[in-house]
Order: C-alpha cells, then structure tokens, then sequence
C-alpha cells in the first residue's frame, strides 16, 4: 500500500538581492503549537531550498485523510543563517 500526500501549503523565502530571488538565507522553525498540530494531523513538513512545504496525507481519490480544524494556526519562525543579510537588505521596520 502507498501512502500519498499532496501540498496543503507552502511559503516561498523571495529576495531581490539574488539574482533568481530565492532566499537562502533563513531555517524554519515551527513554534511549540505547530509541532503539536503538525503532528496530530500527521502533516509532513519539508524544506526544499528557500521553501518550506506542509503536505497533507491524502486517500485513493485526493481526499485528505484528517479534517483540519479551519481556527488552527500554522506559526513558522525564521531563523537568519546569513549574519551579513541586513547588509544588502532594506528591510521596512514600520509595515
């Protein structure tokens, strides 16, 4: 038997300062809470290059095997890896 999953969610890191705009300059971490629901939901969570992507396991027909709950938060920090960033980014303090 084959487990399938399909994408439920992903987050794109985007930066003008690379010439193809991917971001590799952070890690995601989930907060205490995500963990828990990413682990009651039995969501996969994966980080390919500067994304970060949340799969969700599916039946035979595409269905999704659990019911997420539609007040559940997804919280994900980032983590600076690059301790030059702030030297060739702008960032906006007050948006």
């Amino acid at each position: 038997m084959t487990t399938r999953y399909k994408i439920l969610f992903a987050v794109d890191l985007l930066n003008d300062y690379y010439q193809d705009g991917r971001c590799p300059d952070f890690t995601f971490v989930p907060s205490a809470e995500t963990y828990l629901l990413l682990k009651r939901y039995q969501l996969l969570c994966k980080v390919v290059a500067n994304k970060l992507i949340v799969l969700i396991k599916v039946d035979p027909t595409n269905i999704p095997a659990v019911n997420i709950n539609a007040e559940s938060k997804f919280v994900f920090y980032l983590n600076l890896q690059n301790p030059v960033f702030i030297n060739f980014t702008n960032l906006d303090f007050l948006a």
